[in-house]
């Protein structure tokens, strides 16, 4: 089944699985977009994911939950859904 989801639509809605509000996703695609590390990525953040492998979707997932971290302890270090973007709780 197709997710008929671009890229930066599939990370905005990996935040708000997470427990981030819209302006808080939104702030975390601002840092992820700005980051060196994704540099490679700005021309394809409009491509659809499913296109993407599960590879570059868990590579994807490592960014997003980095800049998320950086979000948070930058605007809100005790909030509840931390444990989901540092680590100490790992998906189900």
């Amino acid at each position: 089944m197709a997710e008929d989801r671009t890229v930066f639509e599939w990370c905005f809605d990996y935040c708000k699985e997470r427990g981030m509000c819209d302006a808080a996703a939104s702030a975390t695609l601002e840092i992820l977009i700005a980051s060196p590390d994704t540099t490679a990525m700005r021309q394809h953040w409009g491509e659809e994911i499913e296109d993407y492998s599960e590879a570059a979707k868990a590579l994807l997932r490592s960014f997003v939950l980095q800049a998320g971290l950086l979000w948070i302890k930058r605007n809100d270090p005790n909030v509840w859904y931390r444990p989901l973007f540092d680590g100490s709780i790992k998906d189900v």
